[in-house]
């Protein structure tokens, strides 16, 4: 699942990539340029399903 928000204080769309899988995320956030930087994944250690919800409470902990 690839999921776009904005994770920071700039304008442009970063990639969240949930590999489930292997239980973790890949943030990649987006350069302004149409590339994204290179991030490692991050371990979530939940159920897959509870992924969903990552990008809103992302989103409004930066409010």
């Amino acid at each position: 699942m690839i999921v776009t928000a904005f994770l920071n204080s700039d304008t442009f769309p970063d990639l969240l990539l949930a590999n489930f899988a292997s239980g973790n995320i890949s943030i990649f956030l987006g350069m302004g340029d149409g590339s994204f930087a290179e991030q490692s994944p991050v371990e979530i250690h939940t159920a897959p399903m509870s992924t969903y919800t990552f990008a809103p409470e992302v989103w409004q902990s930066q409010i």
